[in-house]
């Protein structure tokens, strides 16, 4: 070996690892870079589990681990729907259709009118079978005023907002409505309607009828 010749001149790759052990060793790391670019491995631990028909099964104990917690958020999630769906049944739009604390709130609700019958008793005709076509009309009597003979091919009801109402069918029964009651009209069979004196007549009346079908019909 010549003068001036260090021994490990003579194993430079051995010399490199020892230089870069040294130098990691002194290397400063204060935000763990290194842990999250290079996270350290780890080993899965696993524990055997008896299967149903006796051989021996290995589970990994990180999927025990996420099953753990799948497990709390489902519960999480059901409790939350079953909350949301409490609170859209005790919504205004739900109580204004009869909701429990609908009285609460002040919310009335009357029924004017339900029936299957005409308010002379004779039972209401099927409905078309085409598109339907609703009509909404206010009608104004003067006191004393008798309408003329009619029909009406739709269904329709009303409702008396002033004055008393007289109908009465052609050769047939008379019935009398207030202010604040409703009505079911008869189809298709003649009568007429009178406002009684002492108060013109308001009626907001409803037809179901179907595109071109006219709602009354007057009788010669």
């Amino acid at each position: 070996m010549a003068d001036g010749d260090h021994p490990r001149s003579r194993f430079p790759s051995v010399r490199r690892e020892r230089d870069q052990a040294s130098w990691s060793a002194s290397r400063v790391d204060p935000f763990g870079l290194d842990e999250l670019q290079h996270p350290p491995a780890t080993t899965p631990l696993t524990i055997p589990i008896r299967g149903q028909f006796g051989e021996a099964r290995q589970t990994d104990r990180s999927q025990q681990s996420t099953m753990a917690r799948i497990q709390p958020t489902t519960a999480f999630v059901s409790a939350f729907l079953a909350l949301l769906a409490n609170t859209m049944l005790q919504s205004p739009a739900a109580l204004a259709h009869g909701g429990s604390k609908e009285k609460a709130l002040g919310i009335q609700v009357e029924t004017l009118a339900k029936s299957t019958q005409e308010w002379d008793g004779d039972t209401l005709p099927a409905y078309p079978r085409s598109q339907p076509e609703i009509q909404i009309l206010r009608i104004t009597i003067p006191a004393g005023v008798t309408l003329p003979l009619h029909t009406h091919p739709v269904i329709n009801a009303a409702v008396i907002t002033k004055g008393r109402l007289e109908v009465q069918l052609k050769g047939g029964g008379t019935r009398e409505f207030g202010a604040g009651e409703a009505l079911i009209e008869v189809v298709n069979r003649v009568h007429f309607g009178r406002a009684l004196p002492g108060s013109e007549v308001e009626v907001i009346v409803f037809y179901a009828g179907t595109p071109g079908l006219p709602v009354t019909v007057l009788t010669p």
